[in-house]
């Protein structure tokens, strides 16, 4: 309804009425949630177009151009600013400037759209208005919705503080997707403002997701914090008075909203179920109630406050019973007692009348609290004056008596030659181990011998045998006696450490023990492990002592001896083990026997001493029982053989001896020559031999240690050459080849002369009809060339630097070859 219509001097007109429900103005609805509400217009000569704007998409950040047009004039200094509306579409309050121009024309405007804290959505809407005058822009019903897409990262606000049971709405920025967490207790986890309404402290997580291409997926928390529930709390839930004089009731608040805090005292009576206020309070933590027990006699009151605030929509209850006391009283009162060591005693005040006491059991003596109920267990172990003192706040009594304590068991060991202390044996010892009680009920002890946790004996003494009770071995045990009384309820126990250390067993072995030779002594017992030292002492017959672990002797003669073996270990064992031995008489074998070339018999000189019998092993096979022996062997190149004597005894000790003797292959002599003429080039085919004998005929010879030889026939007697060879163990062979000699006659030739021959080292060579090639040779009697020259003239002189001697000339001209000893005298 249009209730007036005016206009002021800026020549605006003003229209006022008032709408119900619903009213429609320029094709837009606007809403009333059914209530009255005023209508206030104004119609203004001065308007201000949008002109085109495209509806998008974009994304936060991007620049727009908004073109408006006007009419009526604007006043100088007037700027257009353009605004876009919230992500609903609504300017109220929370639209942001895109731009602005100062002008009072039509124009564009050059915008550029916000980049933080901008939602995601297709409801936006841009205006434009002025500043000189104010005037809104307008087209028509404005169906214009531009569609902006964020480029927010997840923003889901600061935290917040809610009541318990309250509900909150979550929003973020950003994203075209959203994804909550926890799920629980919330409306819709896709939504971009899910309702939640959380039981505790929660931090909620938010993942945005962007299917526009303008933001990117991110993540962030938002805390909302749930206050504690509403809790009212009394100090005391059960408290005595001694008289009706008033009591304060302190009373302290917690959790919902403490600034609203306001709470109701009240007097409680439960089976009438009727609740009579007192006092009340509010914007307090704490409050104190002053209240006044009923005179009745010995009655209970109760009373409970009720705390509430603004915000917990539960209150909370807080009771408390306050009682008036009766005198305290002691029914049975205890008196002095006499108890065994170690006994549980049981104590229990009983009172006249049955309410809350304070009890303080004490002992006198050191001062100390005992119990503080109204029983009290106690173990005897030591005497003392006990106070029992009861009290109910209000009255108290009293019981005094003594506790009295035997003494302490107390147990001793000792041996025959005092206290023992922990004790170190060797394995095979014994010791007596005795015990004296004191203490206690002073009679009627009872002993119990503990050996590593078995009961071994209940004497009064106690014999420990090391073999009974360990092996020898480095062991520890535990020897405990526990003495009782048959009152002492906690049993005395003395406890010591038995060590037992190994100890060295004596043992040994031995051979055949025999006469002038060494009989060994291998050590078969044991002794301890390292770092335990065992020292050796060896006693032969009073002959000898050793002090190595295996050692040998050489005994004196035959019979029977005696041989100690003493240990001693560094942990302080000993053993000793004695033994008696025969020794029987021995031989003693030896022989000789020089080694032999092949074909030769091998002679052994048997010098074997206190033998009866022989046994002969020649190493091939053959056997012999003679005293003194050849043997021949039998071999294809040099053999060495073990040759063995055992040298026999009877009733005694045999004795063996191994000899090598080695069996030489004879050398060979086998050779080669070349015979030009009568001259003969000789060679061994066996080298590095010690001597080479050359045999020529019967009545010429030569030896050499060479292989190598020329010899010059001068006689048929030289046709038979042997070769006679020593190697270097005297073995020798021979061998004789024949050759075919021409010997020269008496009477010179007439074709060859020599002069003068006799001669001192110079000489004269002639050769009638002298072939190309001739050749001159000059040899000594060993076949040793000493001189050669070729001769190139029917004469030639010929100069020899040697000492006095026959020299053999051996002259060759064509297929004539002259041989001729020189005599050369030297002065």
């Amino acid at each position: 309804n249009l209730t007036s219509i005016s206009y002021n001097r800026n020549k605006e007109v003003i229209l006022a009425g008032y709408i119900l429900d619903t009213v429609k103005l320029n094709n837009q609805k606007f809403f009333t949630n059914g209530n009255f509400d005023i209508l206030l217009m104004k119609i203004y000569d001065i308007e201000i177009y949008r002109g085109f704007v495209k509806s998008g998409p974009y994304c936060a950040g991007d620049t727009i151009k908004i073109p408006y047009t006007k009419d009526g004039d604007f006043n100088t200094g007037n700027e257009f600013i353009a605004q876009l509306s919230d992500a609903d579409g609504n300017f109220t309050g929370k639209e942001r400037e895109l731009g602005r121009i100062k002008s009072t024309t039509a124009g564009t405007i050059k915008g550029l759209l916000p980049l933080f804290e901008v939602e995601s959505s297709p409801h936006y809407r841009i205006r434009i208005i002025s500043t000189n005058p104010v005037v809104q822009s307008y087209y028509k019903y404005d169906t214009l919705r531009l569609l902006i897409y964020s480029k927010d990262k997840a923003n889901a606000g600061p935290p917040e503080t809610i009541c318990i049971g309250d509900s909150i709405r979550l929003k973020t920025y950003g994203g075209t997707k959203w994804t909550w967490s926890p799920k629980f207790n919330m409306t819709d986890s896709t939504l971009k403002k899910p309702i939640v309404w959380p039981a505790q402290t929660t931090t909620y997580r938010i993942i945005i997701a962007d299917s526009s291409g303008c933001g990117k997926p991110d993540t962030a928390y938002k805390i909302i914090r749930v206050r504690k529930p509403l809790k009212a709390n009394i100090t005391f839930k059960d408290t005595a008075v001694c008289d009706t004089s008033v009591f304060n009731i302190p009373a302290w608040f917690e959790g919902g909203d403490s600034i609203d805090y306001s709470w109701q005292w009240f007097k409680v009576s439960i089976s009438k179920k009727i609740w009579k206020p007192l006092i009340m309070g509010k914007l307090k933590l704490n409050d104190t109630l002053a209240h006044i027990p009923k005179v009745t006699t010995y009655t209970n009151d109760t009373l409970a406050i009720v705390l509430k605030d603004k915000c917990t929509n539960k209150n909370d209850t807080a009771f408390m019973i306050l009682r008036l006391l009766k005198p305290s009283v002691i029914i049975n009162k205890y008196t002095d007692t006499l108890m065994c060591k170690g006994k549980v005693v049981n104590y229990k005040a009983q009172m006249w009348f049955a309410q809350p006491y304070q009890w303080q059991w004490r002992d006198m003596t050191s001062n100390k609290i005992l119990s503080t109920t109204e029983s009290l267990s106690l173990t005897a172990s030591n005497t003392m004056k006990i106070l029992l003192e009861v009290n109910n706040g209000c009255t108290s009594d009293t019981n005094a008596f003594n506790f009295n304590v035997n003494p302490p068991l107390k147990a001793n060991l000792f041996t025959d030659k005092g206290n023992l202390n922990d004790t170190v044996l060797c394995f095979g010892q014994s010791l007596k181990i005795l015990t004296k009680g004191n203490g206690g009920a002073g009679s009627g002890y009872v002993y119990s011998w503990i050996f590593e946790g078995k009961q071994v004996s209940s004497s009064d003494s106690f014999l420990l045998k090391t073999k009974d009770y360990f092996t020898n071995k480095n062991s520890t045990f535990s020897l405990a006696l526990t003495l009782n009384d048959n009152c002492t309820i906690v049993a005395d126990t003395i406890t010591k450490i038995i060590s037992v250390n190994e100890i060295p067993i004596a043992n040994f072995s031995y051979g055949i023990a025999c006469t002038q030779s060494n009989t060994g002594f291998i050590f078969t017992g044991s002794k301890p492990k390292f770092p335990i030292t065992t020292d050796f002492k060896w006693n032969f017959n009073n002959e000898a002592i050793s002090s190595i672990e295996n050692p040998s002797h050489k005994f004196a003669a035959a019979g029977t001896s005696t041989l100690t073996l003493t240990l001693v270990s560094s942990n302080g064992c000993t053993d000793t083990l004695r033994k008696q031995i025969v020794i029987q008489p021995k031989s003693k074998a030896a022989f000789k026997a020089d080694n032999v070339c092949d074909g030769d018999s091998v002679i052994f000189e048997n010098t074997s001493q206190n033998a009866t019998g022989y046994t002969w092993r020649f190493g091939d096979g053959a056997i012999s029982n003679m005293q003194y022996v050849k043997h021949k062997y039998q071999i294809a190149t040099s053999t060495t053989f073990n040759v063995s004597l055992l040298a026999l005894v009877f009733n005694g000790c045999a004795d063996s001896i191994i000899n090598p003797v080695t069996v030489y292959e004879n050398p060979s002599s086998d050779f080669t020559y070349i015979q030009t003429g009568n001259t003969f080039d000789l060679n061994a085919k066996k080298v590095g031999l010690t001597t080479y004998t050359w045999i020529f005929g019967t009545t010429d010879s030569i030896t050499k240690t060479i292989a190598t030889h020329t010899h010059i026939a001068s006689s048929k007697d030289q046709s038979k050459i042997c070769l006679a060879v020593t190697d270097l163990q005297g073995c020798t062979s021979k061998t004789c080849k024949t050759a075919t000699i021409e010997v020269s006659k008496t009477e010179k030739s007439s074709e060859f002369k020599i002069y003068p021959n006799p001669n001192a080292g110079s000489f004269t060579i002639e050769i009638v009809n002298l072939e190309e090639g001739a050749l001159i040779e000059v040899f000594d009697l060993v076949g040793k060339k000493i001189k050669e020259a070729e001769m190139l003239k029917n004469i030639i002189r010929v100069y020899l630097d040697v000492e006095s001697g026959i020299y053999m000339m051996r002259v060759k001209s064509g297929n004539k070859v002259w041989n001729e000893k020189v005599s050369i005298i030297t002065f």
